[in-house]
């Protein structure tokens, strides 16, 4: 006997192939795309949290190197100025008066307290002292009249800085170098009026405008030049120099000078005040994101080494 079909009125079969395959086609098309789109949000979840992390990241960096620019200013600035005022004649005696400064003095509470309100990171800063290869020694105030004996031999000169005042007498200060070359400071007179006049090494000349003359041969500031030309260096703070203070008896003012090493300045018996060359401190940074130490160099003079 053969076996008929039962065929419905619209034409389909209950046991047509075509048909379960289709349903499976589609379900297994729904699935895919139920899977597909699943795997765009992981992945855009992820690349968005990589892009804040880094961000934050990149922030948090560039903070960090902005604060420690401005502690490195203020710092520095401490410490140059203790080697120009302190009369200390011990490293113990000159870190303890340093940290009293930073740390118990103010610095350290008011830089937290001007900061406090701008970044979302509390530093705390903590001087741990001169190395021992970055020690230095200072004179200061010391008088431009007369002639002294040789300064630091094969030293570098951090700083070395006069102030002047001009008598009418035509003094002149000379810094003589161990390579022979020097840098004359005269007495001139300028419009009528008393001044200064710088002459290198080189036999380039400025003009002073002022009977006070404030000059620091290792920065290049000059007060009131006449045309700008003095804005440079006239003692390289990298290169090991020898240098001779000479002024005439007439020369009216002052110098000062840091050199680095453990080293008397003045070869007369002298004993000069410790400074410093560079010094050693640690900042924390503590916020809700990060918590970390980081020791660095504090630089005084720009030299790196």
């Amino acid at each position: 006997m053969v076996s008929r079909r039962r065929v419905r009125s619209n034409g389909d079969s209950r046991d047509d192939p075509g048909h379960d395959r289709a349903q499976l086609l589609l379900i297994g098309a729904i699935t895919l795309a139920f899977i597909i789109l699943g795997l765009v949000v992981v992945v855009n979840s992820v690349l968005l949290t990589e892009t804040l992390s880094s961000g934050d990241s990149g922030r948090s960096g560039s903070q960090a190197a902005t604060v420690e620019h401005e502690l490195e200013a203020g710092i520095g600035g401490i410490a140059h100025r203790g080697n120009l005022r302190w009369d200390e004649l011990g490293y113990d005696t000159y870190n303890g008066t340093l940290r009293e400064v930073i740390e118990d003095d103010g610095f350290r509470s008011r830089y937290q307290n001007v900061t406090g309100n701008s970044r979302p990171v509390i530093v705390n800063v903590s001087v741990d002292g001169i190395p021992e290869n970055q020690q230095a020694r200072a004179r200061t105030d010391e008088s431009v009249n007369g002639r002294f004996g040789s300064l630091v031999t094969n030293r570098r000169i951090g700083h070395l800085s006069f102030d002047l005042q001009s008598n009418g007498d035509d003094a002149t200060v000379t810094v003589e170098k161990a390579t022979g070359d020097s840098i004359e400071i005269r007495e001139v007179t300028v419009d009528g009026e008393p001044g200064f006049e710088i002459t290198d090494e080189t036999n380039t000349k400025c003009v002073i405008g002022n009977d006070r003359a404030e000059i620091d041969l290792v920065t290049g500031a000059v007060n009131a030049t006449v045309d700008g030309s003095c804005d440079r260096r006239f003692i390289d703070p990298s290169t090991p120099t020898t240098v001779t203070i000479a002024g005439d008896t007439d020369a009216s003012g002052t110098y000062d000078i840091v050199a680095k090493r453990d080293s008397e300045i003045i070869n007369d018996g002298s004993i000069d005040p410790h400074a410093a060359w560079a010094v050693d401190v640690t900042v924390t940074y503590d916020s809700s994101d990060v918590s970390y130490e980081r020791p660095y160099r504090v630089f005084l003079y720009g030299d790196r080494s």
